[in-house]
């Protein structure tokens, strides 16, 4: 459902230049662009209405809590070659699924994020090491809405007291 409603979306966000300038646009962006388009609006309107029950029950959830901390990603960061990065959807795919298949069961490496982002809560990511890769690990905290400034004094006292954001990968 969060494909069909950010697909569908980025084209409406677009409408200016999409499609009437699509060459300009980089393999993967516009590829995820004529997705969208051609998304029927009854899964469109099907999609919009399970975001909404999704985003109750989400919130409800968060109503019993100050805020809700959890992994931004499985594992660290993944690598990705320039290519993927600039080509087709399907070559930068390739890449996270390549590296989701490390992880049994298989899970996308940001597994735990898109469930805030669905759901239109606020969250802040914030640094909490590195992986035995050297690459960087992360944690995200949700809050309800309009917590953001919560959040961000949540986000500085850990930072304060960890100093994770003071430590960078080699590159």
């Amino acid at each position: 459902m969060w494909l069909i409603l950010c697909s569908k979306e980025a084209v409406a966000a677009h409408a200016r230049t999409f499609p009437a300038r699509k060459n300009e646009y980089g393999p993967y962006f516009r590829q995820f662009l004529e997705m969208g388009a051609a998304v029927a609006a009854a899964d469109y309107a099907k999609a919009v209405q399970y975001r909404q029950d999704f985003s109750a029950r989400y919130k409800a959830v968060l109503s019993t809590v100050d805020a809700f901390v959890y992994p931004a990603g499985v594992g660290g960061a993944f690598s990705i070659s320039k290519e993927a990065q600039y080509g087709s959807m399907s070559d930068f795919d390739a890449a996270r699924d390549k590296f989701a298949k490390s992880y049994n069961p298989p899970l996308g490496p940001n597994a735990y994020t898109y469930q805030a982002d669905f759901a239109g809560t606020p969250t802040i990511t914030l640094p909490v090491g590195l992986s035995s890769d050297g690459l960087p690990l992360s944690m995200q905290i949700a809050g309800q809405a309009l917590s953001e400034p919560m959040l961000c004094r949540i986000g500085h006292a850990y930072e304060e007291a960890t100093g994770w954001f003071k430590v960078h990968p080699q590159v």
